[in-house]
């Protein structure tokens, strides 16, 4: 495998940067429709409510299982890739970003209320922030299982590992679906491990959460 690696360096590189580009193309749109969406819905929080549970129905279906329905519609293409992407990270992001704006203590929001703040600068200044590691986690689990179904997301001739993941399996060369199997494990390690220490940091730094 890592003989394998070795010969053919420069096409993994290649595709290892294909697939870091597919997927935070796809994880940067989904965050900004999460948060976008955040906002406008901030004044209906029962409607906000009833949008958690729509989106954990959703969040029940593989992502792998959307992708595949997502093929036939939308054809293949790089573009087709990231939108079919992009809408596969918005259900986890999404209940996240929301759950942290909502678990926010009502005695803080009674505390800013007192100080005169409106309540859209409770919004910003206050429940935004102490959301922020919620926000985190959901980013950290979405990129993880976008790292992993932006494998079978090479059917759509997007690029990336899954391109040697597949045509090793389909033509039984164990060294090179291995040596994709190996990148995209340390893919998502890697994120894993940077995301939680980020997460970590934020808390301790800004909100005062000791570990």
């Amino acid at each position: 495998m890592f003989e394998f690696m070795q010969n053919n360096a420069g096409a993994f590189l290649q595709a290892m940067g294909e697939h870091m580009l597919l997927c935070g193309i796809a994880l940067l749109c989904g965050i900004l429709i999460c948060v976008v969406f955040c906002i406008t819905t901030y004044p209906f929080p029962k409607a906000q409510e009833k949008i958690i549970h729509v989106f954990g129905f959703f969040r029940l279906i593989p992502g792998i299982a959307l992708l595949v329905i997502f093929l036939p519609v939308f054809g293949v293409g790089t573009f087709p890739a990231v939108f079919s992407l992009t809408v596969i990270t918005i259900p986890t992001i999404l209940i996240n970003l929301l759950s942290g704006v909502r678990t926010v203590p009502t005695e803080i929001r009674f505390s800013a209320d007192s100080l005169g703040l409106s309540p859209w600068n409770v919004f910003f200044r206050i429940e935004i922030p102490m959301a922020v590691p919620f926000l985190l986690l959901g980013i950290r689990t979405a990129l993880v299982d976008l790292i992993a179904i932006a494998t079978i997301a090479t059917l759509m001739g997007s690029g990336g590992l899954g391109r040697f993941v597949l045509t090793g399996l389909s033509i039984n060369n164990m060294p090179m679906a291995l040596a994709g199997t190996f990148l995209l494990t340390v893919l998502a390690l890697l994120s894993e491990f940077l995301l939680s220490r980020l997460q970590n940091w934020y808390s301790i730094h800004y909100l005062g959460v000791t570990k």
